[in-house]
């Protein structure tokens, strides 16, 4: 979905769809090549991570 779509359909300025989407990526621990919608439709997005055995958190 492009950045325009985005915008029109939350109500925002284009601007601030990108901006949205630069700070998820950067949130999500993304390279620059990785790919937002390819992570976000991942099934496991949102739940906790294998590796953190720490017992801390949600």
């Amino acid at each position: 979905m492009s950045n325009r779509q985005i915008a029109h359909l939350m109500g925002v300025e284009q601007a601030s769809a990108v901006k949205s989407r630069y700070r998820l990526h950067s949130r999500l621990g993304l390279s620059k090549g990785d790919s937002l919608e390819d992570e976000l439709r991942r099934p496991d997005v949102g739940s906790p991570r294998q590796s953190d055995s720490s017992g801390v958190g949600p």
